[in-house]
């Protein structure tokens, strides 16, 4: 993400007073996913911000911290919102997802949404079922975890 601000650097990657990305630093994180898999995965299109409308306003209420500690109107948060430009193409066939994540893919969710026909969303990530995986029989799984507890996923029997 550091490299990434360096390339937008009039806008914000996260929320002012959350750990989490906003809709830019969503979008970034999923290019990095999409670039990864178009190695595998030719048919994988990875798009450009130009494929994007940016919208940035202020609004007075902050979710996070500051919520938090009673300060919601301290600390007005920038608001980047993102519009995905709608495809005139036809869709062509993309790998099926089974896709176990934290919070931060919600903001992803709406680039995978529009790059890939399949896309099975299985809830939080600590609960990967394997037997699901087998059954499903998915093209690819993601494991899409950015959190505190990133030791819960690899080690969830501690």
């Amino acid at each position: 993400m550091k490299s990434a601000k360096g390339q937008y650097p009039l806008y914000p990657l996260y929320y002012r007073d959350d750990s989490h990305w906003n809709d830019l630093g969503a979008f970034i994180g999923y290019q990095e996913i999409a670039k990864h898999l178009k190695l595998e995965f030719k048919q994988v299109t990875v798009p450009e911000v130009k494929d994007l409308t940016i919208e940035e306003y202020i609004h007075g209420v902050g979710a996070g911290l500051s919520s938090m500690m009673v300060m919601s109107g301290e600390f007005p948060e920038i608001e980047v919102k993102l519009t995905i430009q709608p495809q005139i193409k036809e869709r062509i066939a993309t790998p099926s997802l089974m896709i176990f994540q934290d919070s931060f893919f919600d903001g992803m969710k709406p680039y995978f949404d529009g790059n890939f026909q399949t896309v099975l969303p299985q809830g939080r990530a600590q609960n990967i079922d394997r037997a699901k995986v087998e059954r499903e029989h998915p093209e690819v799984v993601l494991l899409i975890a950015v959190d505190n507890d990133f030791g819960l996923y690899l080690y969830p029997e501690k």
